[in-house]
Order: structure tokens, then sequence, then C-alpha cells
């Protein structure tokens, strides 16, 4: 938990030193792409930290293409 808490404000002062000068700079798909990798990151410290089991990313991307690798094979452009 302690640790969760830790990251959690060194995240916000880093964004604090990083966010205004984006902002001015005119990046502002880049704020929203920082602040949302940012929470992705500090929810799953967050989770892993509180013991929750997380999944592996290779799952997650056999599950995505599980259905075109089943079309190609239907196909037959890639034997099963």
């Amino acid at each position: 938990m302690m640790a969760a808490v830790i990251v959690l404000l060194l995240t916000v002062s880093i964004a604090a030193l990083e966010l205004p000068r984006l902002w001015t700079g005119g990046a502002k798909k880049a704020v929203l792409l920082y602040v949302c990798m940012m929470a992705a990151g500090n929810v799953a410290f967050a989770a892993r930290s509180f013991g929750y089991a997380l999944p592996n990313p290779s799952d997650w991307m056999r599950v995505g293409l599980a259905p075109m690798t089943e079309a190609l094979t239907r196909l037959g452009l890639i034997a099963s």
C-alpha cells in the first residue's frame, strides 16, 4: 500500500514538471497520451501492490488476434 502511494506521489511530481511544458508547447495530444499512460501504469502498479494478479499482455494479444487467425486459416492462407 505504501509503495502505491509513493509511486502516485512521484507520478504527480513528475507530471507537475512535464505537463506545463508540453501544454504551452502546443502538444495537447501528447498531454492526453502522457496522462492516459501514466494513469494506466499507476492503476496496474496499485493493483499489483494490493495483490491482484494481472494478465500477461501476450494473452490479450492472442485473444484479439484469434478471430483473424481463424479467418486466415479458413481461407487457406495459413496452415493450422
